[in-house]
């Protein structure tokens, strides 16, 4: 069966929110990673 160009739409809409949210939980956990890089390298000097 042939998607009509409104189940296309509809379906890359469902696909782009996913992608929204993965790519904003991964860039939430990079700035902890970063935070947390900061702390321990500033602890770390020699």
């Amino acid at each position: 069966m042939e998607a009509s160009p409104q189940d296309a739409i509809q379906k890359l809409r469902e696909t782009e929110g996913i992608l929204v949210k993965k790519q904003e939980f991964l860039e939430q956990k990079i700035q902890q990673e970063i935070q947390s890089a900061k702390k321990h390298g500033t602890k770390n000097k020699r």
